[in-house]
């Protein structure tokens, strides 16, 4: 009788054993198949992602955090001298600027490869397109200079100030931009509230400069 409930005893516990271990191998596959099934996903997102022809909006989707990030600094340098300067033929609360740069020494004319000026203001914790991005082709440069870009920024008083954001990259680099082929620009611009003693005396000076010129010219 004893020998009877032993050989029960092993036979019941080969029984569970091998219950537990396809309970182990399918767990196991489970695991693996849903991790296969993510880098897939994955994958075929970022393939989706990049474009075979260039959209400046699936750029700026597919590098936003590498666009966005405060940390984000770059030592490239495709344009230099950079002016954002307030334009002298508008009014007053002047919103009206205007952006100005040369193309740095190691920009070469290439056919097709034009230059990619993306232009964005932040506001609280997010940056919004500022203007449509520019294409700037280096051949149609005279004197390496771009031609002046007026930017309306909306943002008026010392205590709302316009922090700006300019990417810069080569048109043909878009499939792999990195930290090492864009340039990024920060700028801050104030834009200072209607005065109107300011306002005064300033078109009392810019009457005054006019006649002198006037005089001077005769």
């Amino acid at each position: 009788m004893l020998k009877k409930l032993t050989f029960v005893f092993l036979v019941v516990s080969f029984m569970i054993a091998g219950a537990l271990v396809s309970m182990a191998d399918e767990d196991e596959d489970f695991i693996f198949y849903r991790y296969t099934v993510n880098n897939a996903i994955y994958a075929a997102e970022e393939s989706q992602g990049i474009p075979e022809e260039y959209s400046h909006e699936a750029v700026i989707e597919m590098y936003s955090s590498l666009f966005f990030d405060a940390d984000s600094k770059s030592d490239v340098e495709f344009i230099k001298d950079i002016n954002i300067t307030e334009k002298n033929d508008t009014k007053d609360n002047n919103k009206d600027y205007s952006f100005s740069a040369v193309l740095s020494e190691n920009v070469l004319p290439e056919e097709g490869n034009a230059i990619i000026l993306m232009f964005f203001i932040r506001q609280d914790d997010t940056y919004e397109e500022l203007i449509p991005p520019e294409e700037i082709d280096p051949s149609q440069c005279r004197m390496k200079m771009i031609e002046p870009i007026t930017l309306e920024l909306p943002n008026v008083g010392e205590d709302n100030p316009n922090h700006i954001r300019i990417i810069v990259f080569l048109k043909n680099s878009y499939k792999e931009l990195t930290l090492d082929n864009i340039q990024i620009y920060d700028a801050k611009i104030v834009i200072n509230q209607f005065n109107f003693w300011n306002t005064l005396i300033k078109k009392w000076s810019d009457a005054v400069n006019q006649l002198n010129s006037d005089i001077f010219s005769k």
